[in-house]
């Protein structure tokens, strides 16, 4: 019956074409072959300035052009399947960056549950765990979120800093472990300083990577 079994993939691939998660072009991998060309990484180490010290947090992309629409419909159209191609990008760009570092876990930047509820995923949470897979390292949830703050897209820098002060919480022992929190996109550092501050009082050494980067 293998016949048929290729035929009704055929048939599906007619109806829902492939897509390429950079230009939304149709085509026949997850990639167009003109993307996977000119989609280059551009990595980029930040640093976070926390209370306690500089942290830096490792990029592959500039938040831009083609890969910043990609991330959007990641994001906020429900494309969950971008997450396998992200995680690879942001596991290679770990390695490059912390190429001697020893984590005990990986954890990610957590939404409030109400955000999860509506989107039906955390797409920090989606890369963490992708990253974790690839580099065979535990993932585990630090971290919640106890207020459903309004959104940082729009707030100037320093209102950024003040609408997450104090709205993470720690839920796990951490004393002394060494951890990589993964989000999507870093902008001007606030949501992630809020988070790595949370696990340095719990006495944690934390690394930072994401996605990509805003170059304001």
């Amino acid at each position: 019956m293998n016949w048929l079994s290729t035929f009704f993939k055929k048939l599906i691939l007619i109806i829902f074409p492939l897509r390429c998660m950079y230009c939304d072009n149709i085509c026949t991998e997850s990639i167009c072959e003109v993307c996977d060309k000119i989609i280059k990484e551009k990595f980029c180490a930040k640093i976070i300035k926390t209370h306690y010290r500089e942290v830096i947090c490792a990029s592959a992309f500039a938040y831009q052009g083609c890969v910043k629409e990609a991330i959007k419909r990641f994001k906020f159209k429900h494309e969950k399947s971008y997450k396998d191609e992200f995680s690879k990008l942001v596991a290679k760009t770990v390695k490059k960056c912390f190429p001697k570092q020893k984590f005990d876990l990986i954890t990610c930047v957590p939404i409030h549950e109400n955000r999860v509820n509506t989107r039906g995923y955390n797409q920090s949470e989606l890369i963490a765990r992708g990253v974790s897979k690839i580099l065979g390292i535990s993932f585990e949830n630090t971290l919640i979120k106890t207020q459903n703050n309004r959104s940082q897209h729009g707030l100037n820098f320093a209102k950024r800093q003040t609408n997450v002060d104090g709205v993470y919480k720690l839920i796990k022992n951490l004393d002394g472990k060494k951890i990589l929190i993964c989000d999507d996109i870093i902008t001007t550092g606030a949501t992630l300083n809020e988070c790595i501050t949370t696990l340095f009082r719990a006495k944690a050494d934390v690394f930072c990577a994401c996605l990509a980067y805003t170059e304001k």
